[in-house]
C-alpha cells in the first residue's frame, strides 16, 4: 500500500523477536488491520464502493448481509445525537 493509515511493532516476551507491519483502518469500525508491504488492503479485507474506503472482513460480511454502508463517522454522530435526545428528554422531564 502506498500510504497506510498506521503502524504496529509486535515483540516477543524477550523482545528477542520484532515484528513490524503497515496498517489499515476499517471505514465502518474504525479497528484497524495489518496488511503485508504493497499489499492492496482489499486483499487483506474488503472494499466499500460507497463511502469509497478499505473496510475489514468483518464489516465486510455485514455489509454484503444487510446491503447498507454505515461509515465510522456516521455511527458516531448518530450516537452523539442519541445521546443529546435522551439529556433534552431527561431535561423536559426534571429528571
Amino acid at each position: 500500500m502506498l500510504k497506510p493509515h498506521g503502524y504496529i511493532i509486535s515483540t516477543s516476551g524477550d523482545r528477542a523477536t520484532t515484528i513490524e507491519k503497515d496498517t489499515v483502518q476499517c471505514a465502518h469500525c474504525g479497528r484497524h488491520y495489518s496488511i503485508r508491504p504493497k499489499e492492496d488492503p482489499t486483499d487483506a479485507g474488503s472494499y466499500c464502493g460507497r463511502c469509497n474506503a478499505p473496510i475489514c472482513n468483518r464489516c465486510g460480511e455485514e455489509m454484503t448481509r444487510t446491503l447498507t454502508c454505515r461509515p465510522f463517522e456516521q455511527w458516531l454522530e448518530y450516537v452523539e445525537r442519541a445521546d443529546a435526545d435522551r439529556r433534552a428528554l431527561d431535561r423536559a422531564l426534571g429528571l
